[in-house]
């Protein structure tokens, strides 16, 4: 992700739940965080979520995200 030449606004993860914590690591080490961590349909980590907001950041967990921009269409 530091690689990125922007920052996103949301970072909406497909990885296995071993990944995540390693996931949410790269989010955090940014100078510059995306506003929302998406973990998507299936994926669903306590501690994750708990770090990833008292990080400030915004946490949605077993959501897909094409599903829920469609129903909000």
């Amino acid at each position: 992700m530091a690689d990125l030449p922007v920052v996103p606004d949301l970072v909406d993860v497909f990885r296995r739940f071993d990944d995540l914590p390693s996931v949410l690591d790269d989010v955090l080490a940014l100078k510059q965080r995306p506003k929302t961590l998406w973990l998507q349909e299936g994926l669903w980590h306590d501690q994750v979520g708990h770090d990833a907001e008292a990080a400030g950041l915004q946490v949605v967990m077993d959501r897909c995200l094409m599903l829920e921009h469609a129903r909000l269409r």
